[in-house]
């Protein structure tokens, strides 16, 4: 066969799809504001799990998470919909390597915690920083170890839940 290695068998690597890789991220202390660009800084605060005696009641077998998070604004005004976004584009990396990424959840449980952030009904404006919990389902016992806001994909907080 020509063009194929001696006793015609083909190298499977050839047609094997390139592995996409992670993205170089900066990894920021919990409370080290990031600077996204665009007059945008967004910080996390803590990450915390949330007990039982909060309104918030996840699936069985699943955890309430929850990212304190901060937006601020300098000279921008954003659209609502871009605004909307930083209250539900996070994850939460665990420890296991194999395991689960904790998501926000839509319809989730935001609403559910006292201090929630409340992007969805608040009118952005420039100059101000907005302040509150984002919500995350995952499994009980997860270790998340890492923060996440997928609009900045080039930085992460470092966490601990315990």
């Amino acid at each position: 066969m020509p063009g194929s290695p001696a006793g015609g068998v083909q190298d499977p690597s050839a047609d094997a799809a390139p592995v996409e890789q992670e993205p170089q991220r900066t990894r920021l202390p919990l409370g080290r504001p990031h600077d996204r660009g665009e007059g945008i800084t967004v910080t996390a605060h803590a990450v915390r799990t949330v007990s039982q005696d909060a309104h918030a009641e996840p699936a069985p077998g699943l955890v309430v998470y929850a990212v304190d998070v901060e937006v601020c604004m300098e000279d921008v005004l954003l659209s609502p919909e871009y605004f909307q976004s930083f209250s539900v584009q996070w994850t939460l990396v665990t420890s296991d390597p194999e395991g689960p990424v904790i998501d926000w959840v839509a319809g989730g449980h935001d609403g559910d915690l006292d201090g929630a952030l409340d992007l969805f009904t608040t009118q952005p404006a420039a100059h101000t920083c907005y302040r509150g919990w984002v919500a995350l389902d995952g499994p009980a016992g997860a270790d998340p170890v890492v923060a996440r806001v997928q609009m900045s994909p080039d930085v992460e907080w470092s966490v601990s839940t315990r």
